[in-house]
């Protein structure tokens, strides 16, 4: 097979997942940089502007809870290993935000990315301040776990072939990498970013139960995905799908919103939403 034919059996890199990938690579080098050249010259800690702790967030560094994942776990200069390691997350970045974001698009990708890291990152950074264990937190391991969640439950029975003889489960896979990070933490005594990766992995849960209504890939978590779905909210119980459910019993046709539209009347609530939902039917049909 030529260099060209596999190309064209690869998908291209979508444009989101390229912007995530160099943003990362950026703040990694300028990380090795900065610690083992500028910083020391400059007296400038490039690490302590852009992650996050509380401290520096009471004193108006709101760009913390977003800036830290993009920054490498490993502080050091630009060594080989330094580069391995940042290459590596760059790598898990690719392949599974490629995925995500085939199967999700490019809005959920981005909520995925910073929404779940931001919120228990930022949680767990005050606990630790609280409780006097704060320490920074950094790392593209908080963006990742909401990005693997994702991954598992779109493809829970798909398989990842490391070889033709060898292959495993996504769902498995996926866990086993996000018990590495926890595993990580405790290996550092990093309790701060232990709480912060469990209430990621929680709220990353409830997002894709929630909002995409997909179960949890793992037989242990079958009951509380049923309880939760169980008390979800009906999309009815609110009172515009109760009038169009109302109006659709009475007209069963979309006759008198056509004709609006044919006449250039002015469209209502009611007649907008009737609208989407036809729309959105016929597109799922």
């Amino acid at each position: 097979m030529t260099n060209t034919q596999f190309a064209s059996l690869m998908p291209p890199t979508p444009k989101l997942i390229k912007y995530l990938v160099i943003i990362s690579l950026v703040f990694g080098c300028l990380s090795g940089l900065f610690y083992s050249m500028l910083g020391v010259k400059l007296g400038i800690s490039f690490i302590h502007i852009f992650t996050l702790s509380v401290p520096t967030l009471i004193k108006g560094f709101f760009w913390q809870p977003f800036t830290f994942l993009f920054m490498p776990i490993m502080e050091g200069s630009l060594s080989f290993y330094y580069l391995f390691s940042l290459c590596f997350d760059l790598y898990l970045l690719w392949f599974i935000g490629c995925k995500v974001h085939r199967h999700f698009g490019p809005k959920t990708t981005l909520k995925l990315f910073f929404i779940p890291s931001a919120l228990g990152a930022t949680i767990a950074s005050f606990i630790g301040f609280m409780f006097h264990f704060s320490v920074p937190l950094v790392g593209l391991s908080f963006a990742m776990i909401p990005l693997i969640t994702a991954y598992c439950f779109s493809h829970s029975d798909g398989k990842f072939n490391f070889s033709p003889m060898a292959a495993a489960q996504t769902r498995w896979l996926g866990l086993g990498l996000m018990i590495l990070y926890l595993l990580q933490d405790l290996a550092g005594l990093n309790f701060t970013a232990l709480i912060a990766h469990v209430l990621v992995l929680v709220i990353s849960y409830f997002y894709m139960l929630y909002f995409h209504t997909l179960r949890s890939p793992f037989p242990f978590t079958q009951k509380l995905d049923n309880f939760i779905l169980s008390k979800k909210r009906k999309p009815t119980s609110s009172k515009i799908i109760y009038l169009y459910d109302e109006e659709v019993r009475k007209e069963k046709t979309m006759d008198k919103t056509f004709n609006k539209i044919k006449n250039n009347e002015k469209l209502s609530v009611l007649d907008k939403f009737k609208l989407r939902r036809y729309r959105k039917r016929n597109k799922t049909n």
